[in-house]
């Protein structure tokens, strides 16, 4: 009785590595994205309404709004200036702030227009609530809600908030993201999806002109189609998981033949 239940404990640890295995591959598939840490991300800001200022200080955005109560806070994004590429809303439904406020609490906004909606509107805003933190926090907009949010995103305004609050508000990052959870789930590292340096493509060497052989024919050619690294990734952690199954599976019959040979001896 305590040979098998040592052998149902090795069954069970051998499944959950390779479990946690295939946990540790994925990875949060994270969209467009631009960090503050250059002057790039600044002067790409436009219209700052009740907003005295925008400076860059140590990889962190710093907004000044005007005295408290005095109006609505915001500020707009170009996307063509603000990011390399467009954002195509059909794929991205949620944008996410990395932000720090001296006072926790509250509610931030943003209003979007696109290619299939131009101009800002009530109909195209998406509210979103601050931790009660004053420590770095991902704040979410969840545009997925929103029928307004299709096409090509051509405009991203935030209001950090509804009227102008007499406190110190900080931007690090902003990222798009296919999902509201995927957003949620992201941990602020960057590094996995930085973009590599383009290759240079070398020019062919030119092919002599064969020298015709009379009376015969030439076989044809036979092309291979060329393998991706995307297909060698998921062909390798197919194989991977397959392997790891099967060797469970081997090493728990392994066990149980030697087990059932020594019961027979006795």
């Amino acid at each position: 009785m305590k040979s098998k239940r040592i052998i149902i404990l090795l069954v069970i640890f051998s499944l959950s590595m390779v479990i946690s295995s295939f946990a540790e591959e994925e990875k949060v598939d994270i969209g467009p994205f631009v960090i503050a840490d250059n002057d790039d991300f600044t002067d790409s800001i436009t219209n700052l309404t009740a907003i005295d200022s925008v400076s860059l200080e140590n990889g962190v955005l710093n907004v000044v709004m005007m005295a408290e109560g005095t109006g609505d806070p915001n500020m707009s994004f170009p996307i063509d200036q603000f990011m390399n590429g467009d954002i195509d809303l059909d794929t991205y439904k949620a944008v996410a702030f990395n932000v720090r406020i001296s006072k926790g609490g509250g509610t931030g906004y943003i209003y979007f227009d696109t290619d299939n909606s131009p101009g800002l509107a009530e109909s195209k805003m998406i509210p979103t609530n601050y931790a009660d933190t004053t420590e770095w926090q991902t704040i979410v907009f969840d545009m997925s809600g929103n029928t307004n949010a299709n096409g090509i995103l051509t405009t991203l305004r935030l209001d950090p908030f509804a009227s102008c609050v007499d406190l110190t508000y900080e931007i690090k990052w902003i990222a798009f993201f296919k999902t509201a959870d995927d957003a949620k789930a992201f941990d602020g590292d960057f590094t996995p999806v930085a973009t590599p340096a383009p290759t240079a493509t070398p020019e062919p060497t030119p092919t002599p002109e064969p020298t015709p052989t009379p009376e015969k024919t030439e076989a044809p050619v036979v092309t291979k189609t060329p393998v991706t690294d995307s297909d060698e990734d998921s062909n390798t952690g197919v194989i991977i998981g397959v392997v790891s199954a099967v060797a469970v599976i081997v090493i728990a019959a392994v066990i149980i033949i030697v087990l059932k040979k020594k019961n027979s001896n006795h």
